[in-house]
């Protein structure tokens, strides 16, 4: 859940990020993890607030239904 959410929020920090990934160019993807969750992650006592500082929001459980609803979705055309 918490991978979803932080992948949310580094879309939408940077709308090009899918289109950078499909071609193999993870270096903006790492770039973001690094300036928002690696060098501030020992500030923080628990993930939940380090989620909240990176993201902006608490852990939502809906962003990872919604992902994972997408997906199967897709994949067994449902």
């Amino acid at each position: 859940m918490y991978a979803c959410q932080i992948y949310q929020a580094a879309t939408e920090a940077m709308p090009g990020l899918e289109k950078d990934i499909s071609k193999g160019a993870f270096t903006p993807l790492r770039q973001w993890l690094n300036k928002n969750i690696h060098e501030i992650g020992c500030l923080y006592p628990s993930s939940d607030e380090l989620l909240m500082a990176a993201t902006g929001k608490p852990l939502d459980p809906k962003v990872f239904l919604e992902y994972i609803t997408s997906k199967f979705s897709k994949l067994y055309q449902v």
